[in-house]
């Protein structure tokens, strides 16, 4: 059983891991290239651009991690961090869609009610809100505050 504090903890530290995941996109809207990730779903950012460079420094499986030392990683890093900064920058910028379409299914149905008073979100179940918009700032913005 959480305490009061315990639960409060746990929700600002997902609060803030979802800032730095949304943060983490910001160099694309300002059309500066994006040509290193440090992750570990590799095949999903070569989606985005086949030029960006990721090294891999975890694997989850279930509820663990397998990671390599850290020293083999800021090696890695270091040596994949040159390459790419002695590389044309340009071959790795991101283009963005004209559109975004949202949709966010929570668990409890309060929260999507309460995520649909955005202005702009619908809900469109009992536990489904989405949102459509053409500036990616406003995206971010609306995942900021309903989630």
């Amino acid at each position: 059983m959480l305490t009061l504090r315990q639960a409060g903890e746990r929700r600002e530290r997902r609060k803030r891991r979802k800032r730095r995941q949304r943060a983490s996109c910001s160099p694309v809207r300002s059309r500066r290239p994006l040509p290193f990730l440090i992750a570990r779903p590799a095949k999903a950012a070569q989606k985005i651009n086949p030029h960006i460079k990721t090294v891999p420094v975890s694997e989850g499986i279930g509820n663990a991690a397998i990671s390599i030392h850290p020293n083999v990683a800021q090696k890695n890093i270091k040596e994949q961090v040159s390459a790419v900064l002695a590389d044309d920058l340009s071959k790795y910028r991101v283009a963005l869609p004209e559109t975004f379409h949202v949709e966010i299914a929570f668990r409890e149905h309060y929260l999507a009610y309460r995520g649909s008073f955005y202005p702009g979100a619908k809900q469109t179940g009992a536990k489904t809100v989405e949102y459509e918009s053409n500036d990616y700032m406003d995206v971010l913005r609306f995942l900021f505050f309903v989630l």
